[in-house]
């Protein structure tokens, strides 16, 4: 079984300018990724050590809304939302889910255009832990496209990457049955957790 690795964290912010302020008081730098076509949504982008990235997601003010941007733009704050894992094989991963029992939704091509006309091109698969409220984790294959961590100097550092849940070893068990290394810890509620290091500073989110 092929193991995935970590592509990027996804960040909800309400606004554009609340994740550039969230991104300053952290010590990162931000650059403008791009537009989702009819999703409603763009984002910028933080490059950290270790050719993985923060994905900070907000409402496209020059598209028409979303139920999705909607939600976004209602939270009070910046949240981490979900980890993204790369896999080079989506087909196969798409079948060892269903296989153990999640639902799965995928892979599907996606695309966008960076400010520099650069487009690029990537699939996903998003998928539905068959452990109720599970924190959020999808796939992505970036193919040939160039990887965005590479678009601008690393910032900072990943030092932990954690999910917790009320019940962590049904998640973990599920994780491991498709190859996700991953750690699980009891939390009151579901949530991505991370720990970041940034201009010298620690960053829990």
């Amino acid at each position: 079984m092929i193991r995935s690795k970590l592509d990027h964290l996804m960040i909800e912010a309400p606004s554009a300018a609340s994740a550039r302020a969230w991104a300053e008081a952290a010590g990162l730098q931000v650059r403008p990724g791009g537009s989702h076509p009819g999703r409603g949504t763009c984002n910028l982008l933080a490059s950290l050590h270790g050719g993985i990235y923060l994905e900070l997601l907000t409402p496209d003010a020059d598209q028409p809304p979303t139920a999705n941007s909607l939600r976004i733009s209602r939270l009070e704050r910046p949240r981490l939302a979900a980890a993204c894992l790369a896999h080079p094989d989506l087909d196969s991963l798409a079948r060892d889910l269903r296989n153990a029992g999640a639902g799965v939704d995928g892979p599907a091509e996606h695309a966008r255009q960076r400010p520099d006309g650069l487009r690029l091109c990537w699939r996903l698969v998003f998928q539905q832990a068959p452990v109720p409220d599970a924190p959020m984790v999808f796939f992505i294959d970036w193919g040939d496209t160039p990887h965005p961590s590479a678009d601008g100097p690393p910032g900072g550092g990943l030092r932990a990457l954690w999910a917790e849940h009320g019940e962590p070893a049904a998640l973990s068990a599920f994780f491991g049955a498709v190859g996700l290394d991953l750690d699980v810890r009891r939390g009151a509620s579901p949530a991505w957790r991370a720990e970041l290091e940034a201009a010298g500073r620690r960053i829990i989110l």
